[in-house]
């Protein structure tokens, strides 16, 4: 189960301004080996995504969010920090190149998806950071492109629009603004098919994503004796 993590507050004495929201997502980490976020704004970051089309888990982003409520009386510390909510999605198929005998074609279907909520729970204190595990692009969607392709490659570019929602105590409502984040669909990328189980044992096969294997990188497999990708790959034990 995917887990938040929230940093303890900076001090801040700025106020924020008249209109602002009162959390911005800041950037998407890149998650560690072990898949496990530290909510540092400082860390390694990703700008776009990458899954393989037939993943059977949907994108994992992990979206960095800031409060901009800010404190300098610690009493009132528990006053203003806001309890996360979840957050609402919305995604939009922009393009989608489909390579057939060398040739390639690319369309911009700008293909709506329904918008969904997601929910999730963390604490996010005045002026400070949390992280989240968000599950941006359900298998619904990344079948759906998949099935475009046909036999052929398939390449499609995918806009994420995702606001964080939350509440401060009282039931007053927080939320971001929207944060956009592009993620590259594909049934030719990530997954590398190393031939039949079970590989030598001086394979030593890559498992991809800590989060997901089948996105941002490269994940081993191999094929069983019904043709199915078994990944990451199964290594001979003698």
């Amino acid at each position: 189960m995917h887990r938040l993590v929230a940093l303890l507050p900076f001090v801040l004495v700025a106020c924020v301004d008249s209109g602002d929201k009162g959390m911005v997502i800041v950037n998407n980490a890149a998650v560690s080996d072990s898949c496990v976020l530290t909510s540092n704004p400082d860390g390694a970051q990703r700008g776009h995504g990458t899954i393989y089309s037939g993943s059977p888990d949907a994108y994992v982003m992990t979206p960095v969010i800031q409060s901009r409520i800010t404190t300098t009386d610690n009493v009132d510390t528990v006053s203003r920090t806001i309890q996360l909510r979840g957050a609402d999605v919305k995604l939009t198929l922009k393009a989608v190149t489909i390579e057939a005998g060398g040739n390639f074609t690319t369309t911009n279907p700008n293909k709506a998806y329904p918008p969904f909520s997601l929910f999730f729970s963390g604490s996010l204190p005045p002026g400070g950071f949390a992280s989240a595990f968000v599950d941006l692009i359900p298998p619904s969607v990344l079948r759906d492109i998949h099935g475009m392709g046909g036999t052929n490659k398939i390449d499609g570019e995918v806009l994420a629009e995702i606001v964080i929602k939350g509440e401060l105590p009282g039931g007053d409502g927080v939320e971001t603004d929207p944060y956009f984040y592009p993620v590259n669909v594909c049934n030719d990328c990530v997954v590398v098919n190393l031939g039949v189980c079970p590989l030598p044992m001086t394979i030593m096969p890559r498992g991809g994503n800590a989060c997901n294997a089948f996105q941002d990188g490269n994940v081993d497999c191999c094929t069983d004796a019904s043709n199915n990708l078994v990944c990451p790959a199964i290594v001979a034990t003698m």
